[in-house]
């Protein structure tokens, strides 16, 4: 489970139809090491110094957290929230071997993204038998010698990513799997939705429900053992998106099928509620008062403040926040969020800012009010300022949604039967008291972290392996047919003159494609829209995106009278140069489609 904030995974034994979760121990925390079943997605990274387009990554995970910066002279980062920006692009050298794209990190920083892939490799590679320095890998129930003998031979990798999210985010997921070492073929890594792994997490093996499905008793919460039918609904929050699923699930699971799922991705999660909080509820003039030395901090209840004294100089004002366009509350506005959050994360003072709208979301639910001090500015803010202003119009959002679901799938809110939320954004209790409302039949299952050490592995993770045991939920299309490889298929066998689109297809077809299953995404390729991030977007994250303005400007083909497409010369060849160095050094060639391995595994177990 590869999430926005940290990395959770388990081993699943087809054979002996056994589950071990996976956890991590710091060694540099000696005697006092615990064991974390959520490896933190944090990475730290400095430059060379001679050559400020390379980074290195010095650490992932928990030992990234404690690293002390003021060794050396080298310009250091920490690098969090690495998972939106695996979609922007396929990090790439170019001709004379620069790093491209590069991102903006802050209003002062760039990187180049292939430090990002980099440290996720890095994260992944903690789970072979020789880790990451400082880091060791273990599993409940096995021994150290066995776990070693089993990762060094994985049959096959499930990573959990969000609906409709660009084929450029899996390819990237796969090259870092690939890199990690865990397996050695491309089609030997699938991707299941968050959401319909939230739902997965509590269904049973179907090759045994059939002989116990009448005594199966009504369990709501156990892993692998709810009786789960009918309406239900999936919120999925975490720190990058609210992920909403609606299904009704048959009363013979061994029927469910991926098409029995509606999905919807908003971009939109708890980071951004920390946005909106530093924007509406720490900004505005009228919400916060100049600060009047050092007040007395309260005996009881919750407590929150700076840990750099230095920022006790600090001014508000300095973030400049007034020259910024600011985002909506609950609103996508991904310009204006990723110009908001380059300049927070651009200094202290900001970062602290974002650090302190992370802890009003946890003081307010247990207290009424909280006084804030940061810099020269105090303020007292209230609960139900919080869930007015920030939470309220984001359970909008997710309503919204979910009404366009359940129109979709035909399924009436009191028909709904079961409401499963999971990630740290969906288990706010505002949420909780509105879905009681909204589905008065419903069982909520709500998924709680009163920390951030969570003592289990999260639900996700426990659903992907549950894949092996429903493989008909794989969206078998996508996984062979992804949108770069389509697109390079089209390149492949396009002439040099006009042809129709029954031609067209009718030359993948004998090249082996099923195209019936893949004809919308073939159509899409042809009337000009190109797979989303393969070629870096207009975007405030990309630092150098005028570098890519003819690739993205120009049209591969036009379309001439009916369904007859006129291929582009010279924007073909400029676009086959280019794939070319995107895919040099690659892993994955995309000549071939993807097998489907894990269908014909399962079929065994």
């Amino acid at each position: 489970d590869l999430g926005t904030t940290g990395l959770s995974a388990l081993l699943f034994d087809s054979q002996a139809n056994q589950v071990y979760p996976i956890c991590w121990t710091d060694q540099s925390l000696g005697a006092t090491a615990d064991r974390y079943f959520r490896l933190p997605a944090v990475a730290a990274i400095s430059d060379d110094g001679d050559q400020p387009d390379l980074w290195q990554v010095k650490s992932v995970g928990t030992p990234a957290l404690a690293l002390d910066w003021n060794q050396g002279e080298a310009q250091s980062l920490q690098l969090r929230t690495l998972k939106p920006l695996l979609r922007l692009a396929v990090p790439h050298r170019t001709e004379t071997g620069l790093p491209r794209p590069q991102l903006q990190w802050s209003d002062a920083q760039v990187l180049p993204m292939g430090t990002v892939q980099t440290a996720l490799q890095q994260m992944l590679q903690t789970l072979r038998p020789e880790g990451q320095a400082g880091l060791t890998v273990s599993a409940v129930n096995l021994d150290g010698d066995t776990l070693a003998d089993v990762l060094n031979q994985i049959h096959g990798v499930i990573l959990s990513y969000p609906a409709n999210w660009p084929d450029v985010y899996s390819f990237n997921l796969r090259e870092a799997v690939l890199a990690a070492g865990l397996v050695g073929a491309p089609d030997q890594i699938y991707c299941l939705e968050d959401a319909i792994a939230a739902v997965l997490s509590g269904l049973p093996d179907p090759a045994t429900l059939q002989d116990n499905e009448d005594t199966q008793p009504l369990r709501q919460q156990a892993l692998y053992g709810c009786d789960w039918r009918g309406g239900t609904v999936v919120i999925s929050a975490g720190a990058a998106l609210s992920e909403l699923s609606v299904a009704n699930l048959p009363r013979d699971l061994s029927q469910l099928t991926y098409s029995d799922f509606a999905l919807h991705s908003l971009s939109y999660g708890g980071d951004a509620l920390d946005l909106d909080i530093v924007a509406h509820l720490l900004h505005p003039t009228d919400r916060r008062q100049p600060r009047q030395g050092n007040s007395a901090r309260p005996l009881g209840g919750w407590d929150w403040q700076a840990s750099l004294p230095e920022l006790d100089r600090s001014q508000w004002a300095e973030l400049d926040l007034d020259g910024l366009t600011l985002p909506r509350p609950a609103e996508p506005d991904s310009v204006q969020r990723q110009r908001l959050q380059q300049r927070l994360e651009a200094s202290l003072l900001g970062q602290s800012a974002l650090e302190a709208a992370r802890h009003l979301k946890l003081i307010l639910q247990h207290q009424n009010q909280f006084d804030l001090e940061l810099a020269d500015q105090r303020w007292t803010i209230r609960r139900k300022d919080l869930e007015s202003r920030i939470i309220l119009p984001y359970i909008q959002r997710i309503n919204g949604g979910l009404n366009r679901l359940l129109s979709q799938t035909g399924v009436v809110a009191q028909g709904v039967n079961q409401v499963i939320c999971t990630g740290g954004t969906a288990s706010l209790p505002a949420i909780a008291r509105w879905l009681r409302q909204k589905f008065p039949n419903a069982t909520i299952v709500q998924d709680t972290y009163p920390s951030n050490r969570p003592a289990s592995c999260s639900r996700v993770a426990y659903g992907l392996v549950n894949l092996v045991r429903y493989p008909q939920l794989l969206d078998l299309p996508r996984h062979q047919y992804s949108d770069p490889f389509l697109l390079m298929e089209l390149l492949r066998v396009f002439p040099d003159q006009p042809m129709p689109l029954n031609g067209i297809l009718h030359m993948l077809q004998q090249r082996g494609l099923n195209t019936e299953v893949c004809e919308t995404h073939l159509i899409a390729l042809l009337e000009g829209h190109m797979p989303p991030g393969l070629v870096p977007s207009n975007s405030p994250m990309v630092a150098n995106a005028g570098d890519y303005q003819a690739l993205r400007e120009g049209r591969l083909f036009t379309r001439s009278g009916g369904q007859i497409y006129v291929p582009n010369g010279e924007q073909v060849e400029r676009l086959r140069a280019y794939l070319a160095m995107v895919l040099a050094g690659k892993a994955q060639t995309l000549d071939e489609p993807l097998l489907a391995g894990l269908v014909a595994v399962s079929s065994l177990v």
